[in-house]
């Protein structure tokens, strides 16, 4: 029996070769998920003579080569031999030879039976030379180059148009390319037919973990193998993230489970319900319906779904706006108010100029008198500022006064007298309290928190249309994903603020509003709110910064 040298190949598909009379091919395909997976390597042990390969990408083949050329050993050493390129070729192929020393190097090319069909001998300095072939009729060809001390082998596959009548080595001269740095060493393999070989294939999954498959035979003549990897249905995802008890209709609701990549997420929700974004990702958005039920979801992947994760959610009625009987200062002007729980709000920011004894409110201040005043007063934000306002009388109706914190804390109040009161920092906690147990959480960047459910729907570049899509004031800037919806009829809207010393600014992007507790003797508590996020902050500023004014009225 003629014993058989195993070569290893850097090509994706070998043709037109015939195999009975050229030797043994065997071919390594992968299914990963139940799809074609690209392999990573290939580890090939003889059990029955001990010793062992590696096929690294992009092999994906293994040729057993017949032939009448002895094998010498081979090795790096000094000497280092690409894989001719590119492999399969037609007519002409390039080989690269580097040298770590200078030395004579004899590059030979035979064919499967032996014959030398081209030979190049020469002197080469240290470094990279480059070489081409150009082939003769044959299909397959052996190269060996060899130095001083060293021997490399490479198998050479034409196919398509033959070359020339007569082959040729050509040397074409020093490359400034570098040696790579990880290059498979191609090494003897002895090999008879029967032996009993295991080949371990291994892929990368979507995830970037390695993954492998196993498999063991006794191949006599060509064959294909492929390794099955991972073929089953994914796992039953995560457990799904999301509100469980929610108000009827209540739209861009969020849920999600933990997300693999190359899964697919079909998912389910209660009848009267929409997924409006997100179907077959791992996070849903969808608008609730009037009664509650499950949310499902299954993983999927090519070889089938897996078990499905559930939530269950409650539905409850929202009761929408409740309005109050409204409220009048002691200048005459008319609020809006609405019911929030157990609370009473303006639904308008203060614009008063007197206080509820008739007093006045010092206006008018400079920036240093501002900055210095530790007396009660308020200012209005420079209609110059705001395009579209042209006049005090049109800033303070569309968004109020910005008083300091000493006009809050002033004994002869603030608010309109009947119960009406500036609130304390426990009264805008119960607020946001409330408005989160109805659904609406306390959190940032999403349509459906706090500050979204508060601020008033005026924005420009509203999704709500209608009349909250506008640029006229009041209103808030436009943001791409937080815009007011306005669920209890507080009209939240952004006044912006006199600062400390004495300049405006953020009209249209920021809301504040004072409450009427110290933090020390500088700052007080307040609220604020911002065009960019669903949240309400909490803050303590200098009791001397211009802010705006909602009065709250307690139910019993």
């Amino acid at each position: 029996m003629k014993k058989l040298t195993i070569f290893l190949l850097f090509i994706f598909v070998v043709t037109n070769i015939n195999a009975q009379d050229e030797g043994i091919t065997l071919r390594f395909t992968a299914n990963h998920t139940c799809s074609y997976a690209q392999l990573d390597s290939i580890f090939i042990e003889n059990l029955s003579q001990g010793g062992s390969k590696v096929l690294y990408y992009p092999d994906t083949v293994l040729f057993l080569v017949i032939t009448n050329i002895g094998i010498i050993e081979g090795g790096f050493g000094n000497l280092y031999v690409s894989q001719n390129y590119p492999n399969p070729f037609s007519a002409l192929t390039y080989i690269d030879v580097y040298l770590a020393t200078p030395d004579v190097v004899a590059l030979n090319v035979y064919d499967l039976k032996g014959r030398t069909v081209a030979r190049h001998e020469d002197k080469l300095e240290e470094g990279m030379h480059r070489f081409s072939f150009s082939a003769g009729v044959e299909k397959t060809y052996i190269l060996t180059v060899t130095s001083n001390n060293h021997i490399e082998k490479r198998i050479m596959l034409q196919m398509g148009v033959a070359g020339t009548a007569v082959s040729e080595i050509r040397f074409l001269g020093a490359s400034a390319d570098d040696l790579p740095k990880a290059t498979p060493k191609s090494t003897d393999f002895n090999f008879n037919p029967g032996d009993n070989l295991r080949f371990t294939g291994f892929v990368t999954d979507f995830s970037g973990n390695m993954d492998y498959d196993v498999i063991n035979d006794a191949p006599e003549s060509s064959t294909e193998y492929l390794f099955d990897i991972a073929n089953t249905p994914p796992e039953q995802p995560s457990e799904i993230s999301g509100e469980d008890y929610v108000p009827a209709h209540t739209t861009g609701l969020v849920y999600e489970v933990e997300g693999v990549e190359g899964l697919t997420y079909q998912w389910s929700v209660p009848d009267g319900w929409e997924i409006t974004y997100g179907q077959g990702s791992h996070a849903i958005t969808v608008d609730a319906g009037s009664d509650g039920g499950d949310i499902s979801v299954k993983a999927e992947n090519n070889c089938g779904m897996g078990e499905a994760s559930v939530l269950s959610v409650d539905v409850y009625d929202d009761p929408g706006i409740i309005y109050g009987d409204g409220v009048t200062d002691i200048d005459g002007n008319e609020y809006l108010t609405v019911i929030i729980g157990n609370q009473e709000w303006m639904a308008e920011n203060l614009r008063v100029t007197r206080y509820s004894n008739g007093d006045g409110i010092p206006t008018g201040l400079s920036n240093s008198e501002w900055g210095s005043t530790t007396s009660g007063a308020y200012a209005v934000y420079l209609h110059g500022d705001i395009v579209g306002l042209n006049s005090d009388e049109e800033v303070l109706e569309a968004y109020g006064a910005l008083y300091n914190w000493y006009a809050v804390d002033d004994s002869r109040g603030l608010c309109p007298i009947g119960g009406w009161s500036v609130p304390s920092d426990d009264d805008w906690t119960q607020l946001v309290n409330y408005v989160a147990d109805q659904g609406y959480p306390n959190e940032k960047d999403n349509p459906n928190w706090a500050a979204n459910a508060l601020k008033s729907c005026r924005q420009v570049n509203s999704p709500q249309g209608g009349e909250c899509n506008t640029s006229e004031h009041p209103r808030w800037n436009s943001h791409d994903t937080n815009y007011g919806l306005d669920k209890f009829g507080f009209s939240a809207l952004p006044g912006g603020r006199r600062y400390s010393s004495g300049g405006y600014g953020n009209v249209g992007i920021y809301g504040r509003w004072w409450s009427a507790t110290e933090f020390h003797s500088a700052s007080a508590w307040l609220r604020y709110m911002w065009s960019g996020s669903g949240s309400v902050y909490r803050f303590s500023p200098t009791k001397r910064l211009g802010v705006s004014v909602r009065c709250v009225k307690n139910i019993e």
